[in-house]
């Protein structure tokens, strides 16, 4: 009886384990999204490039991320869970080495792209394990924790990139990395198995359909960068074609799309995915032009609301066991939109230390929220879809980060052009406007899909 309770928590200990490390590669991943975005001045007057081209950092690693991971339901499916986070380490750690020894734009660009290959295998690997091997009772919980990676690094990146670049140069936000890959390596390593899998060398990569996956999301991102028309029309070509060919030669299961509740639900988080980065760009940038702050500490603000939402994020997950789904989301967006109005309203007159209270109380609000989203979203689907419900919700949460920021940055532009200290304040409150006015618009969507 002993050997068996040994047994039983040894188990439970390998799959907390092998959650944190797939959890470490996905929060790395995310972490230098965001942190890279304080280096943009310098790295602009290092390699003579135009904000227009140093943006390609950050597309060239959603990129690679977007087309990663809808291949993860075919990835799963043919290889070892362990072989495959092995595999994302080692992207990972190339991305990192390229980035910290790079000599030009170009490897640069190539660095966060293995970056984001890697992080495309490791997250959705992360909630491959939490759906397939965690208890029904502790699902809430392990999503709330799962989803730590994605709502609380982008925080984090801004202090962290600033401190490393301010510190000791743009090239240690990489460095900075390799410790902390190693040790997920390790942990990994022990800990990860391949529970529930079986593994089969005859499913094939549908090559076809991930072609045309390939060119719909370039395209979209080409339109991000340039707002060009033609990359829309391409995009939207692609897709279709996508959609057709993905219905014979499968590379994810779309048909899950038409269940209107989990649809709804979807929508209300990329909603929060797009509140995270954007908020992530817009204040940053705010206190530094209206405050005079410098970067490090403009990075260092974010860390207090950072950690209230990381605290939150696993503990809010148990709050669907206590009280009505509808209760909680409520509850949640108006514990963001609150702060957000009074920002809105009185941004500038606000002083740090209130400006600094708000955001901690948004981020009560996405704690409560983001994560429980994510997972009602995948409650309404079939055992069966889970892998594909999980793909979908990566892919469409990086797209709807990088319009996120993309919009909050044109914004900001549009403003700024026209007087820097008038233009950062009505531009920083449209973007909030526009947020606040799509968590609002979710948060019916919300009811709906919840109602009984």
């Amino acid at each position: 009886m002993s050997n068996i309770c040994h047994d039983l928590e040894r188990n439970v200990m390998k799959f907390y384990l092998s959650i944190i490390a797939t959890g470490i590669v996905s929060f790395m991943g995310v972490l230098v999204e965001t942190a890279m975005n304080v280096t943009f001045p310098t790295l602009m007057n290092q390699f003579k490039i135009e904000p227009n081209v140093v943006q390609w950092l950050t597309t060239g690693y959603l990129v690679a991320l977007s087309i990663l991971v809808p291949m993860s339901v075919v990835l799963i499916k043919k290889y070892k869970i362990k072989s495959l986070f092995i595999s994302a380490i080692l992207f990972l750690v190339l991305g990192t080495l390229l980035g910290a020894f790079a000599v030009s734009f170009e490897m640069l660009i190539a660095a966060r792209a293995f970056q984001g290959i890697g992080t495309g295998i490791a997250l959705p690997l992360m909630y491959h394990i939490i759906l397939t091997q965690s208890p029904k009772s502790k699902l809430p919980i392990m999503m709330g924790l799962g989803g730590m990676a994605t709502s609380i690094a982008p925080a984090f990146g801004p202090a962290y990139g600033g401190f490393m670049l301010q510190t000791f140069g743009w090239r240690y936000i990489f460095v900075g990395l390799l410790p902390i890959i190693c040790f997920s390596l390790i942990i990994g390593i022990c800990s990860i198995e391949s529970h529930g899998i079986e593994e089969s060398s005859d499913i094939k990569m549908p090559l076809n359909t991930l072609a045309y996956l390939i060119v719909a999301v370039v395209s979209l991102f080409l339109f991000l960068s340039h707002f060009k028309i033609v990359f829309v029309v391409i995009s939207i070509i692609a897709w279709i074609l996508f959609g057709i060919t993905n219905k014979v030669h499968k590379l994810i299961e779309l048909i899950i799309l038409k269940q209107r509740k989990y649809t709804l639900l979807l929508i209300s988080l990329l909603t929060y995915q797009m509140l995270l980065l954007s908020v992530a760009f817009i204040i940053p940038n705010f206190i530094q032009i209206k405050m005079g702050i410098n970067p490090m500490q403009a990075g260092m603000f974010m860390i207090p609301g950072a950690f209230v939402g990381a605290i939150l994020a696993p503990i809010s997950g148990n709050l669907l066991n206590k009280f009505k789904e509808q209760y909680v989301i409520c509850l949640g967006t108006a514990l963001t939109i609150i702060p957000l109005i009074i920002m809105i309203c009185y941004i500038e007159i606000l002083s740090y230390n209130i400006f600094l209270l708000l955001h901690i109380l948004m981020m009560v609000g996405v704690g409560v929220t983001y994560t429980n989203l994510m997972t009602l979203s995948l409650s309404k689907l079939q055992v069966n879809n889970l892998s594909d419900g999980s793909a979908i919700n990566n892919t469409l949460q990086q797209i709807a980060g990088a319009f996120g920021t993309v919009i909050s940055a044109q914004i900001l532009t549009f403003f700024l052009s026209k007087n820097e200290q008038i233009g950062i304040v009505t531009g920083s409150q449209v973007s909030l406007i526009l947020i606040s006015v799509l968590l609002f618009i979710s948060l019916f969507g919300s009811f709906s899909a919840l109602k009984k």
